[in-house]
């Protein structure tokens, strides 16, 4: 059951930039469209709200939203 959510996932992450200590990346990425609507919709557009540098949203965000999270740190 976990590669099936897996496989539907999608994941978001912060990487700091080469060129600049002070500068951060945002990342995000997805095995299947479902997984990038997923992981989309828990994207924060705002700024100075705290977020966690990563996160793994499953099939269960459909109907749980945040509740949907495989992981985050």
């Amino acid at each position: 059951m976990v590669s099936f959510k897996l496989h539907r996932a999608g994941i978001t992450f912060l990487h700091k930039l080469p060129t600049s200590a002070a500068s951060l990346a945002v990342f995000v990425s997805a095995k299947s469209p479902d997984g990038f609507d997923r992981i989309m919709r828990l994207f924060v557009l705002r700024t100075g709200v705290p977020v966690p540098e990563w996160v793994v949203v499953g099939p269960d965000a459909d109907t749980k939203g945040g509740g949907g999270i495989l992981g985050a740190g």
